[in-house]
This record gives structure tokens, sequence and C-alpha cells, in this order.
């Protein structure tokens, strides 16, 4: 599909909080330079924030950048329910108009690490529940290299995450 001339590449950025390290994003710069999506680290289990989120998306926002979205780390524990009600209410609190943007993805970040193995389960049970409570389409963001085929069949749109070299 990706050499499928009838369906455009779109360029996009995926930010957290680790970005701002080379100073503030110019997400102006960004959108005159053709990144029509813009998605942000906003929460990792129940205790992590990314205090740079609201300031990012509403550069985002204020930049025109047409399509945004937010994602969460998710964990092994505490539940996947914890995990979802601590994402949308810090999304509430930092962005509380994302529910009414009109091309608002959520994403769920679903890694191995070496301190915590989670689960494709939890990824899979975290966007169900997103997509219950919210009424939009969560996506996976997940690594092939790291889950192989256990998500194959997932209901959810997946973006693999390749990491390259």
């Amino acid at each position: 599909m990706a050499d499928d001339p009838s369906i455009p590449t779109c360029f996009g950025w995926d930010a957290s909080k680790y970005d701002w390290q080379r100073g503030p994003m110019d997400l102006a710069a960004a959108a005159r330079d053709g990144i029509v999506f813009f998605t942000h680290k906003a929460t990792e289990g129940a205790s992590v924030v990314h205090t740079t989120y609201g300031e990012s998306m509403r550069r985002a926002r204020d930049a025109g950048i047409p399509v945004l979205g937010a994602y969460h780390v998710v964990r092994s524990s505490p539940s996947v329910s914890t995990q979802v009600d601590y994402f949308l209410s810090y999304l509430d609190d930092q962005t509380p108009w994302w529910r009414n943007w009109p091309h608002w993805f959520n994403q769920v970040d679903l890694e191995k690490w070496p301190y915590d193995t989670v689960p494709a389960s939890a990824g899979e049970a975290f966007a169900d529940i997103v997509e219950q409570r919210t009424g939009r389409k969560a996506i996976i963001y997940a690594s092939r290299g790291q889950y192989g085929n256990e998500l194959t069949g997932t209901s959810h749109e997946l973006w693999n995450a390749n990491y390259g070299a």
C-alpha cells in the first residue's frame, strides 16, 4: 500500500516532553512545511504526565494543523481501566476542547520494556475502553518487532513502529 499512488503521503509529528529539550517546537513552521497531523504523549501508566502536552496541543491547534491526537503509554499495572481514566482526565484538564475537535485521534502506545513486558492484550483493552468512553476510534502504535503477530486481527488501526537500526 505504501507504493500505491492513489494513497497520498501525509506527514506528521509524534512528540513528547523530550522534544522540548531541543527548544520549544515551532509548530506554525511545521504546518507551513506540510505537517498535517500532530500527536503528543499525554500520560503513562497512572502516575506520569507530560507537562508540555497542553501547550504543544494549543500550538498545534493554533498553527492550523488539522489532525491532532494524544497518546498514552500503557503499563502492565495498574488496571487498564484506571489508566484510561487517568488519560482521559488529563486530556480534559489540559485540552478541554479535544472532544469537539473534528479530526482528533487517541493513540495507544504499546511497547515492551526491559522493566515491563506489557502484553498485547493490555493495548487492545485500552483501545477498546477509550473507544467505548469517547465514541472515537483509537489507534494502536506498536512494533511488529516486539509483538510479532500478537496483534493480528485487531479491530483497531495499527501504526507499526519501525525503529530502524
